[in-house]
Protein backbone atom coordinates (compact mmCIF):
# COMPACT_ATOMS: atom_id res chain seq x y z
CA UNK A 1 0.00 0.00 0.00
CA UNK A 2 2.89 2.36 0.62
CA UNK A 3 4.08 4.07 -2.52
CA UNK A 4 7.21 2.58 -4.06
CA UNK A 5 8.10 5.99 -5.47
CA UNK A 6 10.37 8.01 -3.23
CA UNK A 7 8.93 11.36 -2.26
CA UNK A 8 10.00 14.26 -0.13
CA UNK A 9 10.14 13.16 3.52
CA UNK A 10 7.15 13.88 5.76
CA UNK A 11 5.94 15.88 7.53
CA UNK A 12 5.53 18.68 5.06
CA UNK A 13 4.99 22.24 6.24
CA UNK A 14 3.63 25.44 4.81
CA UNK A 15 5.79 28.40 3.92
CA UNK A 16 5.48 31.63 1.96
CA UNK A 17 7.64 32.74 -0.93
CA UNK A 18 7.60 36.29 -2.16
CA UNK A 19 8.80 36.60 -5.73
CA UNK A 20 7.36 40.03 -6.49
CA UNK A 21 6.73 42.86 -4.03
CA UNK A 22 3.24 42.50 -2.57
CA UNK A 23 2.58 39.16 -4.24
CA UNK A 24 3.15 35.91 -2.43
CA UNK A 25 2.49 32.30 -3.14
CA UNK A 26 2.12 29.31 -0.85
CA UNK A 27 4.88 26.75 -0.92
CA UNK A 28 5.09 23.29 0.61
CA UNK A 29 8.39 22.32 2.19
CA UNK A 30 9.46 18.79 3.08
CA UNK A 31 11.10 17.89 6.38
CA UNK A 32 14.42 17.94 4.51
CA UNK A 33 13.89 21.64 3.64
CA UNK A 34 13.28 20.98 -0.06
CA UNK A 35 10.39 22.84 -1.71
CA UNK A 36 7.80 20.29 -2.81
CA UNK A 37 5.30 22.44 -4.71
CA UNK A 38 3.73 25.87 -4.95
CA UNK A 39 0.08 26.83 -5.23
CA UNK A 40 0.67 29.93 -7.28
CA UNK A 41 -1.16 33.10 -6.37
CA UNK A 42 -4.89 32.33 -6.48
CA UNK A 43 -5.57 34.67 -3.62
CA UNK A 44 -6.52 34.91 -0.01
CA UNK A 45 -8.54 32.50 2.07
CA UNK A 46 -9.12 29.94 -0.71
CA UNK A 47 -5.40 29.59 -1.27
CA UNK A 48 -4.78 29.15 2.48
CA UNK A 49 -7.59 26.59 2.77
CA UNK A 50 -6.23 24.61 -0.17
CA UNK A 51 -2.74 24.67 1.33
CA UNK A 52 -4.08 23.44 4.69
CA UNK A 53 -6.03 20.64 2.98
CA UNK A 54 -2.96 19.46 1.06
CA UNK A 55 -0.76 19.49 4.16
CA UNK A 56 -3.18 17.69 6.46
CA UNK A 57 -3.92 15.06 3.80
CA UNK A 58 -0.29 14.38 2.98
CA UNK A 59 0.84 14.31 6.60
CA UNK A 60 -2.07 12.04 7.66
CA UNK A 61 -1.31 9.39 5.03
CA UNK A 62 1.16 7.32 7.12
CA UNK A 63 -1.37 7.16 9.97
CA UNK A 64 -4.13 6.06 7.62
CA UNK A 65 -1.86 3.41 6.08
CA UNK A 66 -1.02 2.17 9.59
CA UNK A 67 -4.70 1.92 10.49
CA UNK A 68 -5.41 -0.05 7.32
CA UNK A 69 -2.53 -2.43 8.10
CA UNK A 70 -3.97 -2.95 11.59
CA UNK A 71 -7.45 -3.66 10.20
CA UNK A 72 -5.96 -6.13 7.72
CA UNK A 73 -3.87 -7.91 10.38
CA UNK A 74 -6.75 -8.04 12.86
CA UNK A 75 -8.90 -10.05 10.49
CA UNK A 76 -11.88 -8.60 8.74
CA UNK A 77 -14.22 -11.34 9.99
CA UNK A 78 -14.10 -9.91 13.52
CA UNK A 79 -14.84 -6.33 12.48
CA UNK A 80 -18.13 -4.64 11.59
CA UNK A 81 -18.80 -4.94 7.83
CA UNK A 82 -19.24 -1.16 7.51
CA UNK A 83 -15.73 -0.60 8.88
CA UNK A 84 -14.27 -3.14 6.47
CA UNK A 85 -16.11 -1.52 3.54
CA UNK A 86 -14.85 1.95 4.50
CA UNK A 87 -11.31 0.60 4.88
CA UNK A 88 -11.49 -0.81 1.36
CA UNK A 89 -12.70 2.55 0.03
CA UNK A 90 -9.83 4.36 1.74
CA UNK A 91 -7.29 1.83 0.47
CA UNK A 92 -8.59 2.35 -3.10
CA UNK A 93 -8.42 6.14 -2.68
CA UNK A 94 -4.80 5.95 -1.51
CA UNK A 95 -3.99 4.01 -4.67
CA UNK A 96 -5.75 6.65 -6.79
CA UNK A 97 -8.57 4.27 -7.70
CA UNK A 98 -11.43 6.15 -6.08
Amino acid sequence: MTSKTKHTPLPWRHGDAYHDPGRGENIFIGSDGIVVATTGDIGGFLEEANADLVLTSVNARPKVEGLLRWINSYGTEALPPQLVDKAREVKAALKGEA
